[in-house]
């Protein structure tokens, strides 16, 4: 899109994750992590562009913003079978969480 309208754009990420081994033998073992990923763009274009009738019909020009927000939010357990110093081979399951938000916001003439 920022290529397409010719907007400024900025980009903004972060991520997180950790762990926790909580049995004697420690082959019990928690992971979380939640990572995130937000890139904003805005401008004026001087074009005027159409929009086709099956998505509303109408044109666009002027003031442009635009948005994209991803998240991901994991939660997983983990057991090993084999843990030493060299190896850790584990079985695990889990439960991961997407969130995706985009959004245009244009002045658009009908």
């Amino acid at each position: 899109m920022e290529e397409f309208l010719g907007l400024d754009s900025s980009t903004s990420a972060f991520r997180i994750d950790g762990g926790w081994r909580f049995s004697k033998n420690k082959r019990h073992k928690l992971e979380f992590g939640w990572f995130t990923f937000n890139r904003d763009s805005s401008g004026t274009i001087s074009e005027v562009i159409t929009i086709p009738p099956e998505l509303g019909s109408g044109t666009i020009t002027g003031d442009v913003k635009s948005k994209f927000k991803f998240d991901i939010i994991k939660l997983k357990y983990e057991y090993s079978f084999i843990l030493d110093d060299r190896l850790d081979l584990n079985l695990g399951v889990g439960l991961f969480v997407m969130s995706i938000e985009i959004g245009v916001q244009a002045f658009v003439i009908a």
